[in-house]
């Protein structure tokens, strides 16, 4: 998607992005946000001005642009939280993929409206996983041991803890 720059998608923030690394000037005369339409006269970039305002948009969004993004999800949501329907002023932007994962650097898409407690439930789900995961990826012993708890009464085989 971005040629001069590397987005990072485990970064909220995409520091040091411009407009034209997402949508660089085509050489074949055709608008840079990728409508398809031909430039005509002195158009250089874009089409028309809602090409333009569009991509715009989309390019502050990638970047991290809080407001840009609380501005477009109220357009979509007005403020009601997508897991519970509560209606409230103080709703949270919440990356659907979480940026530990790869949710950073996208489009709206990946934005959803949550309420203050359906958010902190949801971030606190989400950082228990990532510290598994965590676990997982430095103690394999650890991880071990938390999937043979997870089998519950199943036992699969036994473990002679005696020492020789």
């Amino acid at each position: 998607m971005c040629q001069n720059k590397q987005l990072n998608p485990f970064s909220r923030i995409q520091h040091g992005l411009r407009v034209r690394d997402l949508f660089p000037m085509q050489l074949n005369k055709k608008c840079a946000c990728g409508c398809g339409n031909g430039l005509v006269g002195r158009q250089r970039m874009w089409f028309s001005e809602d090409c333009k305002q569009k991509s715009y948009q989309e390019y502050l969004v990638i970047l991290g642009d809080r407001d840009t993004i609380r501005h477009l999800l109220y357009s979509i949501d007005q403020g009601a939280c997508r897991h519970c329907g509560l209606i409230t002023d103080t709703w949270e932007a919440d990356h659907i993929l979480p940026v530990y994962k790869g949710g950073g650097a996208c489009s709206i898409e990946n934005f959803q409206t949550l309420c203050y407690d359906c958010h902190k439930q949801k971030t606190y789900l989400d950082s228990r996983e990532a510290h598994n995961e965590t676990i997982s990826l430095h103690d394999p012993l650890k991880s071990f041991s938390r999937c043979l708890k997870d089998l519950g009464e199943r036992t699969i085989f036994a473990v002679d803890t005696s020492t020789p």
